[in-house]
C-alpha cells in the first residue's frame, strides 16, 4: 500500500499520476523534471520493495533455516566434547598405568 502512496503524488489543485499531468501548457523544464521525478521514484519504489523483500525472507525463511540446521546438532556436539574427553582421559589413565 505504501508503494500505490508513492506512486501518486498530490497537488494543491489537482492530483497527478506519475508520467501524466492534468495541465496541458506544460514548458520542457517540466517535462525534464517529470522525468527526473519518475526516475527517482521508480528508484524510490524499487529500493523500498527490495528492502521489504529483504527483510522478509531474513525473518521467515533463512533464519529458522539457520536454526533449524544448528539446533539437532548442538546435543551431538556435546555427546562428542563428552566422549572426547572421557577418551583422552583414559588414554592418559592408560599412559601413566
Amino acid at each position: 500500500m505504501d508503494i500505490l502512496k508513492k506512486l501518486v503524488y498530490f497537488d494543491d489543485y489537482n492530483i497527478n499520476m506519475i508520467g501524466g499531468s492534468n495541465s496541458s501548457n506544460e514548458s520542457s523544464n517540466e517535462d525534464e523534471s517529470n522525468g527526473y521525478n519518475i526516475i527517482t521514484r521508480i528508484k524510490e519504489v524499487f529500493k523500498n520493495v527490495t528492502e521489504w523483500l529483504k527483510s522478509g525472507i531474513m525473518t521467515w525463511i533463512l533464519i529458522p533455516i539457520l536454526f533449524g540446521s544448528v539446533a539437532p546438532a548442538i546435543p551431538f556436539l556435546i555427546f562428542m566434547a563428552v566422549m572426547f574427553g572421557v577418551l583422552k582421559f583414559l588414554m592418559g589413565y592408560l599412559r601413566n598405568f
